[in-house]
C-alpha cells in the first residue's frame, strides 16, 4: 500500500467499529509523489495478495508533549534540560491503553491477524497482517502497482 491512513483524534480511535471507519483521514505526506495514473502499470488493480501494516497511534496529549519539548529547551524555563526517559515518555503522553485495545479489537475482526504492538518514546503502533481484500474493506483503499522513478514496480 503507498500511503497511509490515521484517525483524526485519539479518542476516535478509540470509539466504535462504526466511528472508526467513518474518522479515517489519509495522513499527509504518505502517499509517493510517483504514484500518478500516467505510471500506473496495468488497467487493473491489486486483488489477491497479503498486506503487512502498521496503524499508528497517537498521543494522549499531543499539546503537553509538544510543550514539554518546548520548555526542556528553553534555557529560561524551569524545566531546562529536565528531560524525561523514554519510560517516562510513554507513560505521560504515549497511546492510553484503551486505546491500543480498541485499534486491536478493530483490527481483528475486519480481518487481520495483529502481530506486534509497540508503543515507545518514538511512537506507538499494532502491527497487523491480512489480505488485500480485508485491507481494501476496512481502511476503503485500492491498490495498484506502479512503475516508480528508478524504473521498477511497486
Amino acid at each position: 500500500m503507498l500511503g497511509g491512513l490515521g484517525w483524526d483524534t485519539p479518542a476516535r480511535a478509540a470509539g466504535s467499529r462504526a466511528g472508526l471507519a467513518a474518522t479515517r483521514v489519509p495522513v499527509p505526506g504518505t502517499h509517493p509523489s510517483w504514484a500518478v495514473p500516467a505510471r500506473r502499470f496495468g488497467a487493473s488493480g491489486v486483488t489477491a495478495g497479503t498486506v503487512n501494516l502498521r496503524v499508528y497511534l497517537a498521543s494522549r496529549d499531543p499539546a503537553g508533549l509538544s510543550g514539554y519539548a518546548a520548555a526542556v529547551s528553553t534555557p529560561t524555563s524551569a524545566l531546562y534540560h529536565h528531560y524525561l526517559s523514554p519510560d517516562q515518555v510513554t507513560a505521560r503522553f504515549g497511546p492510553a491503553p484503551a486505546q491500543v485495545r480498541a485499534v486491536r479489537s478493530w483490527l481483528t475482526p475486519a480481518g487481520f491477524t495483529v502481530t506486534a504492538v509497540r508503543a515507545g518514546a518514538a511512537g506507538a503502533y499494532a502491527a497487523a497482517r491480512g489480505t488485500v481484500s480485508a485491507a481494501r474493506k476496512a481502511f476503503a483503499v485500492t491498490f495498484a502497482i506502479y512503475r516508480g522513478p528508478d524504473g521498477r514496480l511497486d
